[in-house]
């Protein structure tokens, strides 16, 4: 389930200021990420219909052809299977579900996937939603492809965290399957020149949803375990009422030594493309054209 809300491919959001939004503000702050013990951004994940409406300007489809292409292209595999971690809503493995491929939907929030498989059943979609932990799972069969979107993996706050996840995603793949992470430039934890917004509106179906997610003053950061704890509003107008709904999660900042590094230490992925976008031809750099860190990882 995703947790900063990276935008569509390529596309730098524009947001207008608006006289209704009240949104707390704050300086940085430093804590201790071990005395953090909270549900990442439970209070909007319990509503999970606003929270999709939120980042609905994605493009799902052209992201799910990126992400079947990156299986034949480093696999040589049409795609027939996949997993989605932290799924959300779940609109990646909707779209997938659509097409005949079998999917798995993974998800810890009930709510999320109550809204998830509504919403599947509305689409005409079959996917198996499972209430799981992306830390250690078990599918009933291996798949061709693993997808981590949005920035999920950041929920992994420590190494042994996150080389724990690449083991158990491994075991879940066919041999040579590909695992796609897309994350967060590291340029957005350790600057204020962010990739996106850090604010945003969207309308749809008679809601407007205004969202700060993430904003470099509005955080709390351990410096010793590069956990950053990341707030986020919503403010949503809808049927003539305001809501405002604030929430936080912690998240490790990943760097991309770090990543290679832990990816190495798994001992069961290889790197098969570091991408600044969802996109073949953009590579992972320092220009504004670079707005994500996607790593396509082949099981070993």
């Amino acid at each position: 389930m995703p947790t900063p809300g990276i935008p569509r491919p390529g596309r730098r959001l524009k947001c207008k200021k608006s006289k209704s939004r009240s949104l707390p503000k704050s300086k940085p702050l430093l804590f201790k990420a071990d005395k953090t013990k909270v549900s990442p951004h439970a209070g909007i994940y319990k509503n999970p219909r606003w929270y999709d409406i939120a980042f609905s300007f994605r493009d799902i489809q052209k992201e799910c052809d990126f992400l079947a292409a990156c299986v034949k292209k480093y696999s040589g595999r049409k795609l027939s299977s996949v997993v989605e971690m932290a799924a959300g809503p779940a609109s990646h493995s909707i779209q997938f579900g659509q097409k005949g491929i079998t999917v798995y939907a993974l998800d810890k929030s009930p709510d999320m996937l109550a809204y998830a498989r509504r919403k599947a059943k509305e689409r005409g979609s079959r996917v198996h939603f499972l209430k799981k932990d992306m830390r250690r799972f078990r599918l009933p069969q291996r798949v061709d492809l693993a997808i981590s979107m949005m920035d999920s993996l950041t929920y992994l706050l420590t190494d042994d965290e996150i080389l724990t996840h690449l083991k158990t995603v491994a075991a879940n793949l066919k041999t040579g399957g590909i695992f796609v992470l897309e994350l967060l430039h590291p340029r957005d934890f350790f600057t204020e020149k962010v990739s996106f917004g850090p604010v945003w509106k969207v309308a749809q179906n008679g809601a407007k949803v205004i969202v700060n997610w993430g904003n470099f003053t509005d955080r709390e950061v351990d410096p010793l375990s590069q956990v950053v704890r990341m707030w986020a509003d919503l403010v949503v107008e809808e049927n003539g009422k305001k809501f405002h709904l604030r929430s936080v999660a912690p998240e490790r900042m990943l760097t991309l030594s770090e990543l290679r590094l832990l990816i190495r230490l798994s001992g069961v992925f290889k790197i098969k493309a570091l991408l600044g976008d969802l996109n073949f031809k953009q590579k992972l750099d320092n220009s504004r054209r670079s707005s994500q860190m996607v790593a396509v990882l082949q099981k070993i």
